[in-house]
C-alpha cells in the first residue's frame, strides 16, 4: 500500500448538513477580542491557533460551571492540540499568552505546571484535608476550612497547558515508564463524572470531586509518528479521538514582527472575562460534620429542538462518511466532532450571558470543529512514517478532483464525473452547483442530459 492510499481522504458535508460561515465578532463578541489579541501578540503563528487558544482560555474559566442536558449533565472541557513544526509555526509564543491572560485575571490558580507526574497531578486534583482534622480544636478546624476553601475550590477543575506534549507521547506509551497512567487519565477526565476515585496500596483512596480538565498541548508531527501509524491501536483506543488536533499545511510559513510597545492584556478583555468567572459563581466546600463539595451554581442550559436536529444530522453526515471509508483509524475523531462542537456553541452562549444555545452558536461551533476535521486529515498525513513530500502526495479535495475530471475530460455529464471520481452523485451535484456559481464551468443540455465544461473566460 503507497502512502497516498494510507492517507483517509477528506470530504466534505452533504449541502444540507453544511453551514454557512457566520462572523464570531456578532456572535461572542468577546472571544473575538480574545482572537485579536494572540493574533497581535504572536504574528507568526498559524491562523487556526488563535481560535484554538481562545476556547481552551474560556474552556478552562468555565471550570466545570457552564453545562448542558443532552443525555445527562456535560460540561465544557475541550483537548486542544497545535501541532507544526518546531519553530516555523510558533506554537509556543500563543501558548504562552494564553497563560498570561489567566494570570493577568487573577486565575493563574487554574494551571497546573507545565512538567508533572501522572501520580502528582491526580493528587493535586484532589481535595486535600489533614490526617488530624477530626483531632483539632474547633478553632483550629475553621481555620483550615477556610484555607481549604480559599485554595482548593477548584482543586478538581484545572487547565493544563503543556507545549511540550510530545515527550508525554512518548512518556505514556511506555507501560513501565510512571506517566504512562496519563493514558487512562486523560481518557476517564474527559468522561464528566460526578467523581472520579482511585485507590492504591501506597496512597490509599483518592476522589477529584467535579473533575473537569482543558488541556492545551503543542507537539510536531514527528511526535505522533512512532506510535499512530495507519491502523495502530493508539488510533482507536479513545485518547486521540477525544483531541482536536489543529495542524497547518506542511509548507506554512510566516514571517511578521513583533508589534511595538509594551503588551498589555486589554482592558476590556480582563473585566469580561473577570466578570464572567464572578458570574459563574466558587464550589463550596464543608467538612463538618462531615465532608461535602457543593458545586457553583454556574450556568446550565437545556438544547432547543432546533440546535438537537443540526446535532444529529451532523451526526449522522460523519457516520455517513465514516462508513463509506476504508479508513477506520479517523473514526473516533469524527464521532466526537458533534460533541465537542456542542461544547463550543455553550461556551459562546455562556460567555454572551444569553439563555438560550442558538442557531448562530451552532453554526460557528459545526464550522469550527469541521476546520479541525480538515486538520485532523493533515496530522494523519504528515504523522505518517517516511514523509518525503507531503505537499506533492497529499490528496486532491473532492473539488478538486471533479474540476479536474472536467478539464480534462469535458465536455462531460455529472454522471461521467460520478464514475470517474468514484465520489458520491449527491457531492458532485453540489460540486458542480459551487462551481457554476463561481463561473468556472458551463453547462449547456444535451438531450436528456447537462454537460458540463470549464469557463474558458474565467479569470482566475
Amino acid at each position: 500500500m503507497t502512502r497516498q492510499e494510507q492517507v483517509p481522504e477528506f470530504k466534505h458535508l452533504p449541502p444540507e448538513v453544511s453551514i454557512p460561515d457566520v462572523e464570531l465578532r456578532q456572535v461572542c463578541p468577546v472571544l473575538q477580542e480574545v482572537i485579536d489579541f494572540l493574533e497581535r501578540w504572536s504574528p507568526e503563528s498559524y491562523d487556526g491557533y488563535f481560535l484554538g487558544c481562545a476556547l481552551a482560555l474560556v474552556s478552562i474559566i468555565s471550570a466545570r460551571r457552564v453545562q448542558y442536558e443532552f443525555g445527562g449533565r456535560r460540561s465544557t472541557s475541550l483537548y486542544i492540540i497545535l501541532v507544526g513544526s518546531t519553530g516555523i509555526s510558533a506554537k509556543t509564543t500563543v501558548m504562552s499568552l494564553v497563560q498570561d491572560i489567566l494570570i493577568d485575571l487573577g486565575l493563574g490558580f487554574f494551571l497546573f505546571p507545565d512538567t508533572i507526574t501522572a501520580q502528582k497531578f491526580l493528587s493535586e486534583m484532589c481535595i486535600q484535608v489533614p490526617d488530624d482534622y477530626e483531632d483539632r480544636d474547633e478553632t483550629s478546624q475553621k481555620r483550615i476550612c477556610s484555607n481549604i476553601q480559599k485554595e482548593q475550590a477548584f482543586a478538581g477543575q484545572r487547565g493544563w497547558i503543556f507545549d511540550e506534549l510530545g515527550e508525554l507521547f512518548r512518556e505514556m506509551m511506555q507501560s513501565m515508564h510512571h506517566n504512562s497512567n496519563f493514558r487512562d487519565l486523560l481518557k476517564r477526565l474527559d468522561d464528566n463524572k460526578p467523581i472520579l476515585a482511585t485507590s492504591t496500596q501506597k496512597r490509599g483512596k483518592e476522589t477529584i470531586h467535579f473533575p473537569f480538565l482543558t488541556l492545551l498541548g503543542g507537539m510536531t508531527p514527528a511526535d505522533l509518528s512512532p506510535y499512530a501509524k495507519a491502523r495502530s491501536a493508539l488510533w482507536r483506543d479513545g485518547l486521540l479521538a477525544r483531541m482536536a488536533f489543529i495542524c497547518p499545511p506542511p509548507d506554512f510559513n510566516k514571517n511578521q514582527p513583533f508589534p511595538e510597545g509594551e503588551r498589555i492584556v486589554p482592558d476590556s478583555i480582563v473585566k469580561q472575562l473577570s466578570d464572567w468567572h464572578t458570574r459563574l459563581g466558587i464550589p463550596k466546600i464543608e467538612l463538618t460534620p462531615d465532608f461535602r463539595f457543593i458545586p457553583a451554581i454556574g450556568q446550565t442550559y437545556e438544547i432547543p429542538k432546533d440546535v438537537r436536529d443540526r446535532f444529529y444530522a451532523y451526526r449522522r453526515a460523519l457516520k455517513d462518511i465514516i462508513r463509506d471509508s476504508d479508513e477506520p483509524d479517523l473514526a473516533g475523531n469524527y464521532i466526537r466532532c458533534p460533541e465537542q462542537a456542542m461544547r463550543i456553541a455553550v461556551l459562546l452562549a455562556s460567555l454572551n450571558n444569553e439563555d438560550v444555545i442558538t442557531m448562530d452558536h451552532w453554526a460557528f461551533a459545526q464550522n469550527t470543529t469541521e476546520k479541525w476535521r480538515n486538520d485532523l486529515h493533515r496530522l494523519y498525513y504528515q504523522s505518517l512514517p517516511d514523509n518525503e513530500s507531503a505537499t506533492s502526495l497529499l490528496k486532491k479535495s473532492p473539488e478538486d478532483k471533479v474540476y479536474g475530471i472536467i478539464l480534462d475530460k469535458g465536455p462531460i455529464t455529472a454522471r461521467e464525473i460520478q464514475q470517474q471520481t468514484a465520489i458520491k452523485s449527491n457531492l458532485v451535484a453540489a460540486i458542480i452547483s459551487k462551481l457554476l456559481e463561481r463561473e468556472r464551468l458551463i453547462a449547456y443540455p444535451n438531450g436528456r442530459t447537462t454537460l458540463y465544461q470549464v469557463n474558458p473566460s474565467f479569470d482566475e
